[in-house]
């Protein structure tokens, strides 16, 4: 299998799994759009970010993963309690700045540095998954 057919074969897996997570969550009523909508919104703005800025597809695939997985935990956690919180939700909005912004990082580091797919990839995770944390840490310590 040809080296660039493997790279989009792993973003559009990525990418599947961030839509069936939400497509799963997003209740199966009159507001099902809207709730898909924001469940997944807030990632694709991200990713529109990084593909405006010309990143590696690695850099998509990395964070795509990173933020389909933060949506499975963070709705698991919340409907782990007898009586979610609605407001709770918005913990999850106000957490994406911070993935955005370690995606770029990752992005910009890996042009700087010519990392492969496979290191942009992971870099690009866990740059993600730093930037969702330190969100998650400011919104809570200001909560």
């Amino acid at each position: 299998m040809n080296h660039k057919i493997k790279e989009y074969l792993l973003l559009l897996i990525a990418l599947l799994f961030g839509l069936i997570v939400a497509v799963v969550f997003a209740p199966k009523n009159n507001f099902f759009f809207g709730n898909f909508a924001y469940f997944w919104g807030p990632q694709a703005i991200i990713f529109l970010l990084i593909i405006v800025l010309r990143f590696r597809i690695g850099i998509l695939t990395g964070c795509a993963f990173i933020l389909a997985i933060f949506l499975l935990v963070f709705h698991s956690w919340v409907f782990s309690h007898d009586r979610p919180e609605a407001l709770v939700w918005i913990f999850y909005l106000f957490s994406f700045p911070g993935a955005g912004v370690g995606a770029i990082l990752a992005g910009f580091f890996c042009k700087r540095y010519s990392l492969n797919n496979f290191q942009s990839i992971v870099f690009s995770a866990l740059a993600t998954f730093i930037g969702l944390f330190i969100s998650l840490c400011i919104i809570v310590q200001q909560a």
